[in-house]
């Protein structure tokens, strides 16, 4: 099994090097060598998933991510207050009415510090609840 590890680990790295698809080919048959059919499959699958490019998960370099915290006060209204941007809050008859007042008010200063010059362009924005 460590063979095979190390055989895998020197597959990936001749992956993202660039070298020439033969020579992957070569090295992955050494991989799944003396494996029964249905353990192939399953390392032939895993070679698929290493080959995907997962670039699209990472954050964009200037994606903003907002927090926002909810409660329900006393009378029954609740409140959304966006933690990141100090004074950002809003009232709502439901838990819905309330993010969703926070989030447009939030966006709203948003474009107004870009358009100030006090915050670079966003890329993308995420409110975590």
């Amino acid at each position: 099994m460590f063979k095979r590890k190390a055989l895998v680990s020197a597959w990936q790295a001749s992956t993202h090097l660039g070298l020439s698809e033969s020579f992957r080919e070569r090295l992955w048959s050494r991989v799944v060598e003396g494996l029964d059919a249905k353990r192939r499959r399953l390392w032939d699958r895993a070679r698929d998933l290493w080959l995907l490019d997962w670039s699209y998960l990472k954050p964009a370099p200037n994606a903003v991510r907002l927090y926002v915290d909810v409660d329900v006060e006393v009378g029954g209204q609740w409140i959304a207050d966006v933690i990141d941007l100090p004074g950002v809050l809003a009232y709502g008859k439901t838990r819905d009415e309330a993010v969703s007042n926070a989030r447009v008010l939030a966006l709203r200063v948003l474009a107004d510090q870009i358009d100030a010059g006090e915050r670079a362009a966003v890329a993308s924005i995420a409110f975590v609840e």
